[in-house]
This record gives C-alpha cells, structure tokens and sequence, in this order.
C-alpha cells in the first residue's frame, strides 16, 4: 500500500492547530471512516432502487412544487399509500422533513433523478 496523508484541524482555546499525518492509505480510510461516522455521513449510502410510483414521486417533486393531494391524485394512490412511499424515500435519504409535513430532495435524490431524466432523454 501507498504512503497518504491527512490533515486533522482542531480549535482549542481560540487557536487554530493543526496536525499532518502521513500513514498507509488503510489507517487514513479508517480515520476517514470514523469522522464521517461521528458527522452522520453514511460511507455507503448504497444503491438506490425505486419502484414507479417512488420514481415517479420523485420526479414529481424535483419538477413542481406538489402537495399531498395533487400527489395522491397524480400517482392514483390513497394518502395512506403515499405515506408510506415518502418514509420509504426518507429512508432511502432521498427526500428529507422540511418542515412540518413538508419534504424536499435531498442532494443524493436530486443526483439520483437527474441522472435518470438524463437517461430517459437519451433513449428518446
């Protein structure tokens, strides 16, 4: 294995100090690792995988500002039903609360959507 770095910065007392440590690229990634960990950064977020209503859903909302009505209108389901299409794309961390009973794409779904409508567009 190589020979990487990384650079840990700290306040302490009002001062800046920083420290340089040079390892093996496993204890970096292992530090790397541990310091998400602590943030609530997933490493692994993994694949996302959609049924149609959820893609739909998703596509909904990155398009238009949609409320529950419209949305359970639109996809032809019951509020039951989209409730339990939106905790499954909470948690996927495709959607996040904005508020009470009001949600948005998170990054990782914005990403995730646009890649697909990019796609589509292709195939046309």
């Amino acid at each position: 294995m190589g020979k990487t770095s990384i650079t840990l910065k700290y306040h302490k007392d009002a001062i800046l100090i920083s420290t340089l440590i040079t390892s093996d690229d496993r204890t970096v990634l292992s530090i790397d690792k541990y310091i998400k960990l602590l943030r609530g950064v997933s490493e692994d977020e993994g694949e996302i995988s959609l049924n149609e209503q959820q893609f739909m859903l998703l596509q909904l909302m990155y398009t238009t500002d949609i409320d529950a009505e419209t949305a359970t209108e639109t996809l032809g389901v019951s509020m039951e039903n989209l409730e339990k299409l939106v905790a499954d794309l909470l948690r996927m961390k495709v959607i996040r609360s904005a508020g009470e009973d009001e949600f948005e794409l998170t990054e990782r779904g914005t990403k995730y959507i646009v890649e697909h409508m990019k796609k589509n567009i292709g195939r046309v």
